[in-house]
């Protein structure tokens, strides 16, 4: 009888219930289970995180709501002004020297807010001209192309005397104290105190009469008002530079203040109405010329605190009249950033259904600066033309289905467990019924052997054996 043999933890072919190779493959496939669903929560995990955390980018502080009050240093005195007159030709032609150095002593004084706090505003000319004596000493603005300029050495203090003329034709002079950073032809700025209508020699034996005379700290350079742009054609974007990192940083002010003009031009209606195109952030980054001037629309993220009031231009100055600009980030996936800078402050109440945000905007340019951490960041640079929230969609069958995912990972997991089990059990259970059942086999065959008949003899005439 030939007993087969039958490996340890193994079974017969086609007998039995699984064993040792069957189990391990079970166990494989409950541990692939459990992967499958500890990925199905990370990636739910990582996309919540993804919607909700900021961007590490907080160099910028943003301005408090209330701003430092405080009283100015510069107090002109009216009565020290008494002294002036300019009511005839002769008394334009001369400097009163008591008035002329009190003005200047309160120039010398100024810093920045000063004026402002002392009820600046823009000069009327044709109001100065007629009454002058109720101007004196007031602080006035006016903004006009440098025509002469020369430094002066005074009673006190080095001066800078020259004139300016104003676009509609009024001339200036001025005295001021800090020497300009400026040419002659350049359109500046100049701030200060009415002294008086002067005389002024425009060249040797020529004089000009009835000019007003103001006397200031200082003239920045400035830019005379921009006339709206009301079309996108009118822009010269053929300008732009943004295809290496030294054309990124510059931030071409003067291009960006017809964009900015173009949109400050725009009706809400019109803001609302105008088309764009859906683009990335990476796609404005490969291929700027193919976008630039175009309205487009980017999905970003809001980060709050990444959002400040700048100025533009020198000092401030610009030719939109404009002081402050609103400047802001936007993230995108990765270190990716939209940089945008319009009028108004970013919606907040856009983030009602979360930070996610469609942008769309004028695209200028790719932009790249560095921030407070030394790390040189660059994107799109876009004008706002307005902000859109993003509308969560609904995912309620996704859950569903995740859900349903998740209970039928369940599920096989435990019937994985229990068909080890059980099969380990019933394995056991064939090893020992099989053992037994050899044990009887070989019982049986042994007793057969011990009960048979002893052979017969051999013949007595038999050869005997070797």
């Amino acid at each position: 009888m030939i007993i087969p043999k039958v490996p340890m933890g193994g079974r017969l072919p086609g007998m039995g219930p699984a064993g040792g190779s069957e189990r391990v493959r079970l166990v494989v496939l409950a541990l692939a289970a459990v992967l499958f669903l500890a990925a199905l929560l990370y990636v739910q995990l990582v996309v919540k995180r993804g919607l909700e955390a900021p961007a590490d980018e907080g160099e910028y502080v943003v301005q408090g709501d209330s701003p430092l009050v405080r009283a100015p240093s510069a107090k002109v005195d009216p009565q020290r002004l008494a002294a002036v007159e300019d009511a005839s030709r002769t008394d334009r032609l001369v400097r009163e020297p008591e008035p002329y150095s009190h003005l200047l002593a309160e120039a010398r004084k100024l810093t920045p807010g000063d004026l402002e706090a002392l009820g600046l505003r823009r000069i009327d000319a044709q109001q100065v001209l007629a009454a002058p004596a109720a101007s004196r000493g007031q602080p006035f603005e006016v903004k006009g192309v440098l025509e002469s300029v020369e430094a002066v050495q005074g009673q006190l203090w080095q001066e800078i005397r020259g004139s300016l003329r104003d676009p509609d034709g009024q001339l200036y002079a001025f005295s001021v104290l800090q020497e300009p950073q400026v040419e002659v032809g350049q359109v500046v700025r100049l701030r200060g105190f009415f002294f008086k209508l002067f005389c002024l020699e425009t060249r040797p034996g020529e004089f000009s009469d009835n000019v007003i005379y103001l006397i200031g700290r200082s003239l920045v350079r400035s830019f005379l008002e921009m006339p709206p742009v009301t079309d996108l054609a009118q822009i010269p974007f053929h300008l732009a530079r943004d295809y290496d990192v030294t054309d990124q940083v510059d931030l071409q002010e003067e291009l960006l203040y017809h964009v900015l003009s173009y949109v400050r031009s725009l009706t809400p209606e019109q803001k609302e109405a105008l088309p764009a195109e859906n683009v990335t952030c990476a796609g404005l980054q490969h291929d700027p010329g193919a976008y630039r001037g175009k309205l487009v629309r980017v999905l970003a993220r809001y980060v709050p605190g990444l959002e400040w009031p700048r100025k533009l231009g020198p000092g401030g100055e610009n030719p939109l009249e404009t002081q402050f600009f609103q400047d802001g980030i936007l993230a995108l996936p990765g270190d990716r950033v939209v940089r945008w800078v319009g009028f108004d402050e970013f919606p907040r109440e856009t983030l009602a259904e979360g930070r996610l945000v469609y942008l769309t905007g004028v695209f200028v340019k790719v932009h790249a600066w560095e921030n407070m951490r030394g790390k040189i960041l660059n994107g799109p640079l876009l004008v706002p033309v307005r902000f859109e929230p993003f509308a969560m969609p609904d995912v309620s069958a996704y859950h569903k289905i995740g859900y349903g995912i998740a209970g039928i990972t369940v599920f096989l997991m435990a019937f994985f467990v229990i068909a080890v089990f059980r099969d380990g059990r019933k394995a056991a259970q064939f090893r020992r019924e099989f053992l037994r059942r050899r044990r009887l086999a070989l019982e049986r065959a042994l007793g057969a052997r011990d009960s048979a008949e002893p052979l017969p003899a051999p013949p007595a005439d038999a050869a005997p054996g070797p």
